[in-house]
């Protein structure tokens, strides 16, 4: 696999922009660059990047809750959609000097993956320290070429520069991947990391059976992001 820097084509993130770039795979020509305001003020664009994520996480996933999205004729199908659509669009739109959303583009301009971070604000006091890897997602036909590694990798090539740590949520069919990566989960032997679960475990119905918590430090630093956290003041 060929990859190239782009250094002609502007990015848009404030926080840790990645610079735009090439691969070149057996499928051809793939470029990959931050979602730029043209994309965001096409029609449906949100919409449809949901879609994208939503799709992929149903194909993944053995989380029942997922099954009925496969139904695209189900009512519920549609709800789930409409109710992601609502939240990207808020993280998205309103977060565009915390966020980096990278997106992958065949020649025919179409989405074959993306990936979306920013810094995570759902823990008191880890909005400055953590950066979040909150959606990513690769098309089946392009598993395999190791684009979801290289997504990962060059967000936090440039979080490091802003982050102390990084943090995702990952199914757990996927624990291998992250692992690789240099992700490792979450222990509740682990005092702060025991925190962070028992936290947001009350606020998701999916763990542990179908998710698992991953953290990555990416500065070295002594003390990690889950004991900087304001959980216990």
């Amino acid at each position: 696999m060929d990859i190239r820097i782009n250094n002609f084509t502007s990015f848009k993130s404030k926080a840790y922009p990645v610079k735009p770039f090439i691969i070149k795979t057996k499928h051809g020509r793939l470029n990959i660059s931050e979602v730029t305001q043209k994309d965001l003020k096409r029609e449906g664009f949100i919409y449809n990047l949901t879609k994208f994520f939503c799709k992929n996480f149903a194909s993944k996933t053995k989380d029942p809750n997922w099954r009925v999205f496969k139904n695209s004729r189900c009512f519920k199908s549609e709800q789930i959609l409409n109710d992601f659509a609502k939240y990207y669009n808020s993280k998205i739109k309103h977060k565009n000097d915390n966020m980096t959303l990278l997106l992958v583009k065949d020649k025919r301009n179409k989405i074959q993956g993306a990936c979306l971070s920013y810094g995570y604000d759902r823990i008191p006091g880890s909005k400055e320290l953590v950066c979040y890897i909150d959606s990513i997602a690769v098309n089946p036909a392009f598993r395999g070429l190791k684009i979801g590694k290289i997504l990962i990798e060059k967000t936090l090539e440039s979080a490091k520069n802003t982050f102390t740590d990084a943090f995702l949520t990952g199914d757990r069919s996927a624990c291998g991947f992250y692992e690789k990566l240099g992700f490792k989960a979450l222990s509740d032997s682990i005092n702060g990391q025991k925190e962070i679960i028992d936290y947001l475990s009350k606020r998701r119905n999916d763990y542990p059976k179908y998710i698992e918590f991953f953290t990555k430090p990416l500065q070295n630093s002594e003390d990690r992001w889950y004991n900087k956290t304001k959980i216990n003041d």
